[in-house]
């Protein structure tokens, strides 16, 4: 636990997640965790590339352009246990299947992140086009602030909101 808390706390280490707003809330929330150093996000790289897809998760990236990967999220289903929420347990995982799941993840997670800021034409399928790191950097910050809005919704001050009505 002490190991994990000084590799996600060390800024010179940068670190890339797949929806991270969530995840930087949980290793808070579960370890009491800092996470500095997070420096891209996949799928709100994803997202910002093809804006047009409807789903932005790894598995349906993988499907879509990284083949190899495909399914790979199906490894943990068989064996693992269902919590009261309909969730799997992770805890309920044989490491023999847990570790190449994981594996596979950050796997795919660098491959994501390579082939979205480089232009080596080389890497094939996902570098369509470059997205800027400039913008995956702001929508990675500003996700902490849409995650909030998403579970409370909008602050809206009333009387200003009247007083701006009228004078249009």
């Amino acid at each position: 636990k002490t190991l994990i808390k000084k590799f996600l706390a060390d800024p010179r280490i940068a670190k890339i997640f797949h929806h991270g707003s969530s995840d930087v809330d949980g290793f808070s929330k579960r370890l009491g965790a800092q996470v500095h150093g997070y420096s891209f996000d996949t799928e709100y790289a994803s997202y910002l590339k093809y804006p047009f897809h409807r789903k932005h998760g790894l598995d349906a990236i993988a499907h879509t352009f990284f083949p190899e990967f495909a399914d790979y999220k199906q490894m943990p289903r068989e064996s693992a246990e269902r919590r009261a929420d309909g969730r799997l347990n992770f805890a309920t995982v044989p490491l023999g299947l847990l570790a190449p799941y994981n594996c596979a993840d950050a796997a795919l997670t660098k491959v994501i992140e390579l082939k979205t800021t480089r232009t080596d034409k080389r890497l094939g399928g996902f570098d369509a086009f470059p997205v800027s790191d400039a913008y995956v950097r702001v929508m990675t910050h500003a996700a902490f602030t849409i995650a909030r809005m998403e579970q409370h919704g909008p602050l809206l001050d009333r009387e200003h909101h009247v007083e701006v009505s009228r004078a249009m």
